[in-house]
């Protein structure tokens, strides 16, 4: 399975190596980057976000929610699907692969949605909805 997915992050990560050009960065003098630089970095940058409203929030909350999302799906969805389903491996990749397709348009059909009605009324009502028992 594992490496089923592999090979399609592969392959949709193909076309963003030849087909998006980088512009080239300046050359930083000194020695190479190391961890307490980035750490310093990073620190620098949270403190930036308090300049944006509501940056912070978002980030804290998207890092929740979608923690515990990417945990189901990743964590739970094989087992499911292989433990109680029944599936065969196989057939569990083949579900991956119809997710992965379903996600691709979904994303494609969110995209037009949230030029309809704005981002945060669009995550409001997923997150609701992800909340609300079948």
């Amino acid at each position: 399975m594992f490496r089923a997915i592999a090979v399609a992050f592969l392959l949709f990560a193909l076309p963003s190596f030849f087909l998006v050009r980088e512009r080239p960065r300046a050359v930083v003098p000194g020695p190479a980057p190391h961890l307490l630089g980035s750490l310093r970095r990073l620190i620098d940058a949270w403190q930036r976000t308090r300049q944006y409203r509501g940056v912070t929030r978002f980030l804290v909350g998207r890092f929740f929610y979608t923690d515990a999302v990417n945990t189901l799906i990743a964590g739970f969805l094989t087992i499911y699907a292989i433990e109680e389903v029944g599936f065969s491996d196989s057939q569990v990749q083949d579900l991956l692969i119809v997710a992965i397709a379903g996600s691709m348009i979904g994303g494609y059909l969110g995209g037009r949605l949230v030029d309809a009605v704005g981002p945060r009324r669009l995550l409001h009502w997923t997150l609701h909805t992800w909340v609300v028992p079948s």
